[in-house]
């Protein structure tokens, strides 16, 4: 596929309520809604509404076709084809491995607040 997957899209994006069924191709044996840009009506991707298991991940999501996009670039105030730009792909594990070290870090300082707050206390001699 060659498409941009995102989670959330502006109200720029509308699809169709009733979904179409894929009988070929890549989106075989899915059912799908296209996404329209508003401004254009040109369909602009689609939302996978039930998938084989090797699409799940993308279920409910809006992919976006890269031929359809363009994209703004800050260096240049250039705009280009998004079908020619690399998208930079983090994996979901590097993800939760980012949140899990920062919720231990968040652990540790609760602790330590918990272990000021209580000596606190103990001095002036107040219960918990």
């Amino acid at each position: 596929l060659d498409v941009l997957v995102c989670h959330r899209v502006s109200e720029n994006l509308v699809w169709k309520e009733k979904p179409e069924f894929g009988s070929e191709g890549v989106l075989q044996a899915c059912s799908y809604r296209k996404c329209f840009c508003r401004s254009c009506g040109q369909c602009r991707g689609f939302i996978l509404c039930s998938t084989p298991k090797s699409l799940a991940p993308l279920k409910n999501q809006f992919c976006l076709s890269k031929q359809g996009i363009s994209c703004y670039c800050l260096k240049d105030g250039s705009t280009v084809s998004a079908s020619i730009v690399n998208f930079y792909k983090q994996s979901l594990s590097t993800c939760v491995d980012d949140l899990k070290l920062q919720l231990v870090v968040l652990h540790h300082r609760i602790a330590s607040l918990e272990e000021q707050l209580n000596e606190a206390l103990e001095k002036r001699h107040l219960p918990l």
